[in-house]
């Protein structure tokens, strides 16, 4: 959706928001990679919620890779969003640099657990960014 094209370099450009909940919008596709890229110079959001969207792995490694340089985020929710080994690579590949993310919430319904190896919810868990709802 155009909208959510949109939202993404506002996003970027937010120097007052510290808590967004885009949560049950239907992110998806170039709207979701554009909201994820939005993260990577924000300095101000703190808490960010985005369950529910249909992120899947295009929006999650859009995510992954703005972790690498954003520095203000500290809580993230990502849970129920169709993402595959694929984008919690990108996840995991993110959040193994930064160090302002204290919490991933991640609730995976029982239908996506099978995607998951092991060692991609390991190396998750090894950063300390897991949490239960």
């Amino acid at each position: 959706m155009l909208s959510f094209i949109l939202i993404g370099p506002a996003i970027d450009a937010n120097d007052t928001l510290e808590y967004l909940n885009l949560s049950w919008n239907h992110l998806r596709g170039s709207g979701a990679v554009a909201i994820g890229k939005g993260l990577r110079d924000n300095c101000t959001l703190k808490r960010f919620e985005l369950s529910w969207n249909g992120y899947a792995d295009k929006g999650a490694c859009a995510v992954g890779d703005s972790m690498k340089e954003n520095n203000t985020l500290t809580d993230i929710d990502l849970s129920n969003n169709r993402i595959t080994c694929v984008g919690a690579h990108c996840i995991a590949n993110g959040i193994k640099v930064n160090n302002t993310l204290k919490i991933l919430r991640w609730v995976i319904k029982p239908l996506y657990r099978k995607f998951f190896k092991p060692s991609i919810l390991f190396s998750i868990f090894l950063c300390g960014l897991y949490s239960y709802k």
